[in-house]
């Protein structure tokens, strides 16, 4: 199933690139390294913001100063995740310059909460756990989701609502949605933004992001380790009807970002069954299959990617595995590109 509605198609597809331009191969400049498991990042003013889940913190780096993160919110319990990582805090996003909403995975299905922080001015000491202003959640076991709901890679946020996926095992009500009061100031309840029955096809649902008309772009990874089984899928963010529908030649598909100054839309294959397919890649309109990805850099283990308001690309790599005999584990760490 590649179109699932056709009565915008080229709005849909002039969301990620009007035409497949030619790859421009670059590296990543480092920015912070020794990061504990990084499974999220945000950028807001001059600073980033990163899930240290390994750590169970969120932490602030300068990028003027990036050798000493700054603990922002600590407390976060930890757990083993498909036996070689550790979740903690994950998904990141600005609500606005003072609000920020933080995706747990630190209590497991049905116990998982986005909270909703109040960022200080000037940090005297860091937030706790226990600080938030808000949570949402938990979405417990039963009616839509059997097994309850949480491990919360993925949230985004605008004016009007806050949208976050589930890793949990529902056919529907995967997508949840909170809308602002009328005071803007404070999220409600977490509810499923559609009834629909998600296609078969889309498992581990990680990516997500917001297009400027409204629209929801999610990326899914397929099975974890398999080649090749990655898609993409637009919705309507307030209707929450299902758009389009693409397969990407992708393995891991874990995060997805649109660039603010080119318009042009990223994805991150974290490729755990073959390192040298990983890496950031532009998603772009192809006439034949409908997308078509092009590797813009080698990257092992990306995890989650974040533009700032000047357009330079900052993206976290997974490191602090608890597999000590992993030849390749490497310290996490944040790298920035520029240009996209």
């Amino acid at each position: 199933m590649r179109i699932i509605a056709l009565t915008s198609i080229a709005a849909l597809l002039a969301l990620y690139c009007e035409c497949r331009a030619i790859a421009q191969t670059q590296p990543g400049s480092l920015v912070a390294s020794g990061l504990n498991t990084p499974w999220g990042i945000a950028a807001a003013g001059n600073n980033l913001y990163v899930s240290e889940s390994g750590a169970g913190q969120v932490v602030v780096i300068d990028p003027a100063k990036p050798d000493k993160p700054t603990p922002l919110i600590t407390g976060f319990e930890t757990k083993p995740f498909r036996e070689k990582y550790q979740l903690g805090p994950l998904g990141l996003a600005f609500v606005d310059k003072d609000t920020l909403l933080v995706g747990g995975g630190d209590l497991g299905l049905g116990a998982d909460v986005v909270r909703q922080f109040g960022i200080p001015a000037a940090l005297t000491k860091p937030l706790a756990t226990q600080d938030a202003k808000a949570k949402l959640g938990p979405i417990p076991k039963g009616n839509p989701d059997e097994t309850g709901d949480g491990m919360f890679f993925a949230v985004a946020a605008n004016s009007t609502a806050a949208y976050v996926l589930g890793q949990g095992e529902a056919q529907q009500g995967w997508i949840f949605k909170a809308e602002f009061a009328s005071d803007k100031k404070m999220l409600g309840e977490l509810k499923p933004l559609t009834a629909a029955r998600k296609p078969d096809d889309i498992k581990g649902a990680f990516a997500l992001a917001l297009a400027k008309a409204g629209f929801l772009v999610i990326g899914s990874a397929g099975e974890f380790g398999h080649p090749g089984d990655s898609t993409i899928t637009f919705f309507h963010g307030r209707t929450g009807k299902l758009l389009m529908h693409l397969k990407l030649d992708l393995n891991d598909l874990v995060a997805v970002a649109y660039s603010p100054k080119t318009g042009r839309l990223y994805a991150l294959d974290f490729s755990e069954g073959d390192a040298a397919h990983g890496g950031l890649y532009r998603i772009d309109s192809d006439s034949m299959n409908g997308a078509a990805t092009v590797k813009i850099a080698p990257l092992d283990r990306p995890t989650a990617m974040a533009f700032n308001s000047d357009g330079i690309l900052f993206v976290t790599i997974l490191g602090g595995l608890t597999d000590a005999k992993d030849a390749n584990a490497q310290p996490g760490q944040v790298v920035k590109f520029t240009g996209l």
